[in-house]
């Protein structure tokens, strides 16, 4: 039942990729409940509010629990980079204790806290990590930080379909960051 939720999810994800040519997408199953379609094209201008990290030899830049690397046609939506040191979460991170450690998790990626340095630090899954996404809905994720839930329509061209609380929003591709498929109930 697992492979068949996952094998759905994916083939909804690719239709939409095939719909709206989005050459520069990909899927990911980082987050262990659901299949995500992630934008990986670039965006013009970073959120306002963004703070600049340096990780490593790199710079990147954080907004509302996504990351950013600056590119030649602007600036694209990264994984976050493992060792890449917050000073807050967004609203929405859950917290999920695993043995002793308790670990703080908002889209697709885990952070520990480290006390002395008052932040939090991005670190691999947790090979023990529950599936979080159990609301029943899907999440798409705005290049601004925020998120709509509801139920993933679909989409074409330059734009995609959720329904949220009975409303259908058309939201333009070129914002959204991510869509994550939740599981069927049950699952």
């Amino acid at each position: 039942m697992r492979t068949h939720t996952i094998l759905v999810a994916a083939s909804a994800a690719v239709l939409l990729l095939a719909a709206t040519g989005a050459a520069e997408a990909r899927l990911s199953r980082r987050t262990p409940s659901a299949v995500r379609f992630e934008r990986r094209g670039p965006v013009k201008a970073l959120p306002s509010g963004h703070v600049t990290l340096r990780v490593g030899s790199f710079n990147c830049y954080y907004h509302a629990g996504v990351f950013y690397r600056k590119g030649a046609a602007g600036y694209a939506v990264i994984g976050a980079p493992l060792g890449a040191r917050v000073r807050a979460l967004p609203a929405g991170y859950r917290v999920v204790h695993l043995g002793t450690v308790p670990y703080y998790y908002y889209y697709g990626t885990y952070y520990v806290y480290e006390p002395a340095f008052r932040e939090y630090v991005v670190v691999e899954a947790p090979t023990e990590a529950p599936a979080l996404n159990s609301s029943g809905l899907d999440v798409v994720r705005l290049t601004d930080g925020n998120a709509l839930e509801g139920r993933f329509v679909g989409g074409g061209g330059d734009e995609i379909v959720i329904e949220v609380n009975g409303d259908m929003r058309v939201v333009p591709l070129a914002d959204v960051v991510a869509i994550e498929m939740a599981p069927p109930p049950g699952n």
